[in-house]
């Protein structure tokens, strides 16, 4: 999954008319992942797996 400039937030925003500059390239940046716990619950192996990435390549815990 990417998240970007095209994600619903921006694109809502401009539906409504309001625009927001681009932003900066030098300002660090983190992917989030989003995880669907009743996946995790009913331990769908994708879901499993997106939480581990998470947990271990980016320490979210």
């Amino acid at each position: 999954m990417t998240i970007g400039p095209t994600s619903g937030i921006t694109v809502y925003a401009l539906t409504l008319g309001t625009q927001y500059p681009p932003f900066p390239d030098d300002v660090p940046r983190h992917p989030l992942f989003v995880v669907d716990y009743t996946l995790v619950k009913a331990g769908d192996e994708q879901e499993l797996n997106k939480l581990w990435e998470a947990a271990t390549r980016l320490g979210f815990w």
